[in-house]
């Protein structure tokens, strides 16, 4: 018998190496896992994820699995995952200014982040992300340390801004160092232009407002089409910043809203109706947000925005017209997509809004749907659990 465990657990390990069972990540406090890479002189990739996110959950299946990823990271940085918006987690999420998802962090033993990048990579990508950090290759460290002394070399600042514009962090100061170094006769540049439709993104920049006060010059040189689009983008921008910073000031978004009325730009309505929408979610209005929706959501909204705006209606209202609406919506969305779409999400939402309409065999057959596209997907049961409570709650009905 002792010697079969053996060769069991030989064989174990053997499988484990030649096979590989993915990354290993650390399960103790983030404390514990600091002193950890610290007493082996190795910095911590940190995977900060969601439950929610979709390419978090692409990642985890497809990238953290790879024999060949897992092999280079198990060796080389000490791995953890920690969902941001559970336990400590919450306040990590504060303290990195971690802001998208998934956010792949690289921080060392005194809690210093090294290198960081927002968004999904695939395999390859991401062990030239892990290499490029060890060697302090072009890392968030080194474009800091490199920052103060390089305020004026536009060369830089492009090269800075493009790396920042991978993390989701701000970028208005760098944006405004950048166009320091420029004049204005230069604004409407090909150069120039890339920099103000990438980078700039508030309504009080200097590029914004000479954009603003030329813009049958800009329109000449780059389409109306894509210049209008770069303006709604800035006051969609500007806006949501006043809605969701910590105090409101009303007096001010007011103003905003009267300054994009006066405008000329044919799209006004369209950057009203989407700041509107935000406004009354945030302030949890839902009399408001269901008549904007209502009177001007089949002209204004877009099919990518039908599952959040659906979700909100079947969490927050009870108003028949605005549900019947949103199912509209998201039968709508279905229409378009194709069986390559991954739609779990969605179904999920459309099932929930059926079963509050108390629509039984409409919602059975959209739960039932949802569970099917989460398998397709390759989600574990208990990332969809709560659809088959759902089916449960649909039966009594």
């Amino acid at each position: 018998m002792k010697t079969n465990s053996l060769l069991t657990f030989l064989f174990i390990c053997f499988g484990t190496l030649v096979f590989g069972q993915g990354m290993q990540f650390e399960t103790s406090s983030f404390e514990e896992i600091k002193a950890k890479a610290k007493k082996e002189n190795k910095l911590i990739f940190l995977d900060a994820y969601t439950t929610w996110c979709g390419p978090c959950k692409w990642m985890a299946k497809t990238v953290f699995t790879n024999d060949t990823v897992a092999q280079y990271y198990n060796a080389n940085f000490i791995n953890a995952k920690i969902d941001m918006e559970k336990g400590e987690g919450i306040e990590l999420a504060k303290k990195y200014a971690v802001r998208c998802y998934p956010n792949l962090l690289f921080i060392n033993g005194d809690g210093e982040v090294v290198h960081r990048k927002g968004g999904s990579l695939k395999p390859a990508d991401f062990i030239t992300l892990g290499e490029k950090t060890k060697k302090n290759e072009k890392t968030y460290t080194a474009y800091q340390q490199s920052y103060e002394a390089n305020k004026g070399n536009a060369t830089f600042l492009v090269e800075y801004l493009t790396y920042l514009s991978g993390t989701c962090l701000p970028l208005d100061n760098v944006v405004d160092d950048y166009f320091k170094t420029q004049t204005e006769n230069t604004y409407t540049s090909r150069g120039n232009w890339t920099m103000i439709k990438h980078y700039v993104k508030t309504h009080t920049s200097e590029p914004y407002k000479y954009l603003t006060s030329h813009l049958d010059n800009f329109y000449a040189l780059y389409t109306k089409d894509s210049v209008d689009a770069k303006i709604n983008d800035i006051l969609l921008s500007s806006g949501k910043r006043m809605i969701y910073s910590k105090t409101l000031n009303e007096e001010q978004f007011t103003n905003f809203k009267k300054e994009i009325a006066s405008m000329s730009i044919p799209s006004k309505d369209y950057v009203l109706f989407h700041l509107n929408v935000e406004y009354y979610s945030k302030k949890e209005d839902w009399k408001n947000y269901t008549t904007e929706l209502l009177s001007r959501g089949d002209t204004y909204l877009k099919p990518q925005e039908y599952n959040s705006v659906a979700w909100n209606v079947y969490q927050k209202v009870a108003d028949e017209a605005a549900l019947n609406k949103v199912a509209g919506w998201m039968e709508k969305l279905f229409s378009s997509k194709t069986e390559k779409d991954e739609l779990y999400a969605e179904y999920d939402t459309y099932a929930c809004v059926l079963f509050k309409l108390k629509r039984k065999n409409d919602a059975l057959k959209a739960a039932n749907e949802a569970i099917k596209q989460a398998k397709k997907m390759g989600l574990p049961e208990n990332e969809y659990e709560e659809t088959t409570e759902l089916i449960k709650k649909i039966n009594t009905l």
